[in-house]
């Protein structure tokens, strides 16, 4: 797990959905009382922990305006956020 910047996990992970990547990313506020969880794949499942929780399965062209309304909700005075990256 590594600290990184708000702003670069959103578009690394708006980047792992071009490249058909798969596996998975899991990013936390600093605190760690909110998440986001993307699992990639044939669909990508987005699990939203925090001021709504819910469970996704979205295609990839759906998922990715989908991400960015969840990091505007979950994250949106966060400037630091913890990245996972599980292959």
């Amino acid at each position: 797990m590594k600290t990184i910047t708000c702003k670069q996990a959103e578009k690394e992970i708006l980047q792992m959905l071009k490249k058909e990547y798969s596996g998975e990313v899991t990013v936390w506020t600093w605190k760690k009382d909110r998440k986001l969880k993307v699992s990639f794949g044939t669909q990508v499942t987005i699990e939203e922990v925090g001021y709504q929780t819910q469970q996704l399965i979205l295609p990839a062209e759906e998922a990715k305006s989908m991400i960015k309304q969840i990091f505007k909700r979950e994250f949106p005075r966060s400037r630091n956020v913890h990245f996972q990256q599980i292959r």
